[in-house]
């Protein structure tokens, strides 16, 4: 398989959900900047911090697996994730994933085939928010008020809050009974943060790799001059 580079970078405004992906994609980096590679293996690697006393913290510590079937696993004191399928090559199926910045559609859709679609236990790689959720009714309401009967978003929404998902569609249906409810049962869905951290942790891995060729390329051939993920950079 070829390490195609699929993704754009965002143009004009983002949308609510793109903004609350953004958000967790900048913690989640952050949470992963201080990681070293602490063991390794052929195809594993293990991630952590380390106090100032050299002991390495267990406290999101990630493992990152280069399973045998081309996909990636990572777990470890996060909340495990296989994203499917990539390269067979284990660095190139790291970098695959790691340096891919299309979170919202390429690396989801591989962790959704990775853990095995919508199954009867629902997909982990999506998860409902109350906040989202809310926004994105305001817009709807607003660019869409004819089922509303001259109600705002702020009544509107009184009428339909919820803690869950399901249960924020029962109130919509309940509500609004003669709606055909397009964009409402999706309405406040986004990415996974287990999704989120995952690759974050992959992309941290990706870093330090790319760190130690440049050493070594370094110490054979001259300095190399690097971007800011580690990657040659044109002279």
């Amino acid at each position: 398989m070829d390490n195609i580079d699929t993704q754009d970078a965002p143009t004009g405004d983002l949308s609510t959900a793109d903004r609350h992906l953004e958000r967790h994609r900048q913690q989640a980096a952050k949470a992963f900047e201080r990681h070293v590679i602490t063991k390794r293996s052929e195809g594993r690697w293990l991630l952590q911090t380390i106090h100032a006393d050299g002991r390495p913290d267990w406290t999101m510590a990630a493992e990152i697996i280069a399973l045998e079937n081309a996909a990636i696993y990572v777990g470890g004191d996060i909340s495990h994730i296989i994203f499917a399928y990539g390269p067979k090559d284990p660095i190139g199926r790291l970098r695959w994933m790691g340096e891919c910045s299309d979170l919202g559609y390429y690396v989801a859709q591989k962790a959704r085939i990775g853990m095995g679609g919508r199954g009867d236990g629902g997909d982990v790689t999506v998860v409902w928010d109350y906040d989202v959720a809310k926004e994105e009714l305001f817009e709807h309401v607003a660019e869409t008020p004819d089922p509303y009967e001259g109600s705002g978003p702020e009544d509107v929404w009184r009428q339909v809050s919820a803690d869950d998902q399901h249960e924020f569609l029962d109130n919509y249906r309940e509500a609004f009974p003669d709606d055909d409810m397009d964009g409402i049962y999706s309405m406040g869905e986004v990415l996974a943060p287990r999704v989120i951290y995952a690759h974050a942790a992959i992309a941290r891995l990706c870093v330090l790799l790319r760190a130690e060729e440049n050493e070594l390329q370094a110490q054979t051939c001259g300095p190399v001059n690097v971007d800011a993920d580690g990657r040659e950079a044109d002279v």
